[in-house]
């Protein structure tokens, strides 16, 4: 759980608490002054406890995610550091990303998604196989597949519930991140093509743009079909909570449809 987790069980707790001890202060106020001064000591001891639990669960939330986000980044620069050494013309292309996908993270207001993405794109790579350079240019695409996004209202991703009309715009992100790609070589733009355009694809043929279906859809977008919605559902949201790993493979198994089965299991065993 992370420190707003936490932060959402204390209130619960306190508001708990509270209700408690207002029907304890209804019932001992028919006793008198002394009853009534009970009760406030009580309240003052539950608030006291109470704020020292919040302040220790607070800490303990910042101190692990601090420990997350340090490692995050060391993964990062150690797959970045692997690309630039084994493939020295791919470094400045993964630089370009860092920086595009930062924005991406900045727009949707989602820190680090594009790094988290990344890497374990690239691990998922790696456990299926997939050659050294196109592993290292899934690793590129996964930061930057969403650029998209940048011709998309910002005040739409502060949205916690949206409108059909709201949803149809940020559905043509897909179609609108090529002006963003103007850095990529034409020997790699079809990778970064596909990721952007068609990771909205669903395994069962529901998705979008095109509706493809199965392995119709390159695997770097089912890659990213499938980490989009894992990281989503394992980080903090406004519109629900962090999940365990365990908890969000589950929930990705139960909407199979959308996903490569394949890619699920290694998801499961990579992570």
């Amino acid at each position: 759980m992370d420190s707003t987790g936490n932060l959402d069980s204390v209130v619960e707790f306190t508001k708990a608490i509270t209700e408690l001890f207002k029907g304890l202060f209804s019932n001992l106020t028919k006793n008198g002054s002394s009853g009534k001064l009970l009760v406030w000591q009580i309240l003052f001891l539950i608030t006291i406890i109470t704020t020292l639990v919040l302040l220790g669960l607070l800490i303990a939330g910042t101190i692990k995610n601090y420990k997350k986000n340090s490692q995050l980044m060391q993964r990062f620069t150690a797959v970045m550091n692997s690309l630039q050494t084994e493939f020295p013309e791919l470094g400045e292309l993964a630089k370009e990303c860092r920086l595009l996908g930062e924005r991406i993270d900045s727009r949707t207001n989602r820190r680090q998604n594009s790094k988290k993405l990344s890497i374990l794109a690239y691990d998922i790579a790696k456990a299926l196989d997939v050659e050294p350079k196109t592993r290292f240019l899934y690793f590129c695409c996964a930061m930057v597949f969403d650029c998209g996004y940048l011709e998309i209202p910002g005040e739409l991703f502060r949205v916690e519930v949206m409108s059909n009309r709201e949803r149809q715009i940020v559905r043509t992100h897909v179609l609108r991140f090529e002006e963003y790609f103007d850095f990529i070589p034409a020997e790699y733009f079809p990778v970064f093509y596909q990721a952007a355009m068609l990771h909205r694809e669903n395994y069962d043929g529901t998705g979008f743009p095109e509706g493809l279906r199965g392995e119709e859809i390159p695997l770097q977008a089912r890659i990213i079909r499938l980490l989009e919605s894992y990281v989503s559902l394992t980080s903090h949201r406004a519109y629900h909570k962090t999940l365990a790993h365990r908890e969000a493979i589950a929930i990705l198994r139960k909407q199979h449809g959308l996903y490569d089965k394949n890619l699920v299991d290694i998801l499961e065993k990579t992570v």
